[in-house]
């Protein structure tokens, strides 16, 4: 039971989580971002807790072990008895997160066996199923054993130093007669700087010390000791030293000159002390700190490109703090005071009563305080309509509430997505409705103009073959490249087109950017089936005209496209593509791209005028 690669796809078991992964298949983006992502993360199926999805960080943490199809328990034994299965029964049954910082467990390595200390922070997000049902879990987890065990050493470090520096504190000490430059120093100084102590008996010139102290240091320890001979004010400096091993130390030394009654240089005595381990102590935690940093600015970025801000909530002063991408999401200016009455009124007024009806709620003590709506804002800045889904939970004291935190996420993309599945499955229904009647259209059409079954048959199915590209055009969703205008056209029109109708077609070679492929041909494909039931194409030796143009209106490019159907005798105004199923299709495609439709029944047939802009706008 193995993941395939890395990239959504999975096996697993008889299909059972498979269809719950797909769910997740959708995002794409999101997707990659997972895999990419620096903490480990695990999506798990049913009250088992089944492995359905981990990253490749998850991967590693657990030895690369099999995953796939096991439930937790399979596939990680050894945390029995350690309260993780508690916490993940906890938030299947609960359906509230689960969250854990700096908790141990104990891992078994794979290759051995041998028990294994780890220290992590986790969340355990329960997700449902389309249907509402609990779905399973899905945990965010960090390894931070390496700043625990840092922190740690620091610590300790850091207790020695101090009872070390309590008891005696300065390790080695000095005496320079300045006059006679020659120093006098105690075995532990001497071994300090690398010099056998029995050389130091009558003292030796402070250049051969110098020589002892780290290259790198020791001409700002030289300009040290000449700025306090210069100025008698305190000496005191940090730097390496090679020691009578060879091994560089650090040390902290601090002295005083004293001077003659003539006021010339006269002794220089101080002390040094081994500050090695404080120094090492530091740097551990310094780059420990650093690290966090790197990993909540990696959290940030992906916060940000998932287009998720943050908030927090006291409802007791009532006061609201926002990130910088909650307040860009709003569209208020940054650095504006935001208070929920603004909120509520970037609210779209349908929406505001289920957001205070919720917000309420999640405010009660006796409920569970959790906050989970989704709805539109119109923002601030530009006035666009946006979908957003607020979440948030409520901190409890003595029976108040005193704070919610939360986050709010644009999922704009996602509804229009479910919308447009929504829009093509209504098609899809309508075009199977119809498909019948316009076969036998079709067939009659064929029919008619065949001398014999064995010109008929050909030609009847070469027609159904090209209505088949046509509605493959149509509901194309993974158009990757610009399609001609014509290609289009020649798809959509020539399964309608019988013996004694006609159609001309006249304008640039226009290619058309993939995001119009599909809205267009739906257009045509619906005002093409109207010809056939009630317009030019539905009696012998009807015409219809295309003819299409660029246009620079407003500085933005974009498509003018006149449909004329010209039949050969008057009739009364018939149907003109509205205001049934196909009518509204039309209206609802073209609104889906920002463009606009005119009809007209003229005398001999009906006019139809497109305008549909070929830049995609962007808000500013």
């Amino acid at each position: 039971m193995t993941r395939s690669k890395h990239d959504g796809s999975r096996t697993t078991p008889e299909g059972e989580p498979g269809d719950i992964l797909g769910a997740f298949d959708g995002f794409q983006m999101q997707w990659r971002l997972f895999e990419r992502a620096p903490a480990m993360i695990a999506v798990h199926a049913g009250p088992e807790h089944r492995y359905i999805y981990s990253n490749p960080t998850h991967d590693r943490a657990v030895d690369h072990r099999p995953l796939i199809g096991r439930t937790l328990r399979e596939a990680m034994p050894e945390l029995d008895g350690q309260g993780v299965f508690e916490r993940f029964d906890a938030a299947f049954r609960s359906g509230e997160p689960e969250e854990r910082s700096a908790f141990r467990v104990t891992l078994a390595r794979t290759e051995d066996g041998a028990a294994e200390p780890r220290w992590f922070e986790q969340v355990i997000q329960p997700w449902t199923r389309d249907d509402g049902a609990m779905g399973g879990v899905m945990t965010f987890a960090t390894d931070i054993t390496v700043q625990v065990e840092a922190r740690r050493i620091a610590e300790e470090r850091r207790a020695e130093l101090e009872f070390a520096l309590e008891a005696g504190r300065f390790i080695g000490t000095w005496d320079w007669n300045v006059r006679d430059d020659r120093i006098k120093v105690d075995a532990r100084f001497a071994r300090l700087f690398g010099v056998p102590p029995e050389d130091t008996e009558d003292g030796l010139p402070v250049a051969r010390f110098l020589a002892g102290i780290h290259e790198a240091d020791r001409d700002r320890v030289a300009a040290a000791i000449a700025r306090a001979l210069e100025t008698g004010a305190p000496y005191h400096e940090d730097y390496r030293v090679c020691d009578a091993s060879g091994e560089n130390r650090w040390v902290t030394a601090r002295g005083r000159c004293f001077r003659s009654l003539d006021g010339k240089p006269m002794r220089f005595p101080g002390v040094v002390a081994d500050i090695t381990e404080q120094i090492e102590a530091r740097t551990r935690v310094a780059a420990s700190e650093a690290a966090l940093r790197q990993s909540e600015e990696r959290r940030s970025r992906a916060m940000s490109a998932g287009r998720v801000g943050t908030f927090e909530f006291y409802p007791e002063e009532n006061r609201v703090v926002w990130d910088p991408m909650t307040v860009e999401i709003f569209g208020f200016d940054k650095g504006e005071n935001i208070s929920l009455a603004d909120v509520r009124a970037v609210i779209e007024p349908e929406d505001r009563a289920a957001w205070e009806a919720d917000l309420q709620a999640a405010l009660d003590p006796a409920g569970p305080g959790v906050h989970r709506v989704e709805l539109r804002i119109t923002r601030r800045q530009d006035g666009e309509v946006r979908w957003v889904e607020g979440r948030g939970q409520t901190t409890f004291e003595d029976g108040r509430a005193t704070a919610m935190l939360g986050t709010l996420r644009d999922i704009t993309e996602r509804r229009r997505y479910e919308e447009q599945l929504r829009l093509l499955n209504r098609e899809l229904r309508h075009r199977v409705k119809n498909l019948f009647g316009v076969i036998q259209g079709l067939i009659l059409t064929s029919a008619k103009g065949a001398a014999d079954l064995a010109e008929f048959v050909p030609a009847l199915r070469a027609r159904i073959d090209a209505l088949a590209a046509a509605h493959l055009i149509g509901v194309a969703d993974e158009q990757l490249a610009p399609v001609s205008l014509p290609d289009i056209l020649d798809a959509v029109m020539k399964p309608y087109r019988g013996e004694n109708s006609g159609m001309t077609a006249d304008g640039p070679d226009l290619a058309l950017p993939p995001r119009l492929v599909t809205p267009l041909g739906l257009v045509l494909h619906e005002l093409a089936t109207n010809a056939v039931k009630h317009g030019a194409w539905s009696v012998p030796h009807g015409l219809i005209a295309v003819e299409w143009s660029v246009s620079n209106a407003g500085n933005l490019p974009g498509l003018e496209l006149a449909w004329q159907e010209t039949l050969p005798e008057a009739r009364a105004p018939g149907d003109a593509g509205g205001p049934g199923f196909g009518g509204r299709l039309i209206d609802a495609s073209l609104t889906q791209v920002r463009g606009r439709i005119r009809r007209e029944w003229r005398g001999d047939g009906l006019l139809v005028r497109l305008s549909v802009p070929l830049a995609q706008q962007v808000a500013a």
